[in-house]
């Protein structure tokens, strides 16, 4: 299963996630940076560009 993409597959299937802000915050950065997985594809990129993403990802930004 791939849990990174839970609220988005859960939002596909129209059922409700509530994030708190911060980590809503954080995802909606985070897939401007790393696009929902629809199909198959090769992970390297998005792999490297998570990495990037959570290094330079400020945990108390708002």
């Amino acid at each position: 299963a791939n849990f990174e993409s839970l609220p988005d597959a859960l939002a596909s299937q129209r059922l409700t996630v509530a994030l708190s802000k911060s980590t809503k915050a954080m995802f909606t950065a985070y897939r401007q940076v790393v696009p929902f997985v629809s199909q198959d594809r090769v992970f390297t990129p998005d792999i490297a560009a998570s990495q990037k993403f959570l290094e330079g990802y400020a945990i108390n930004q708002k």
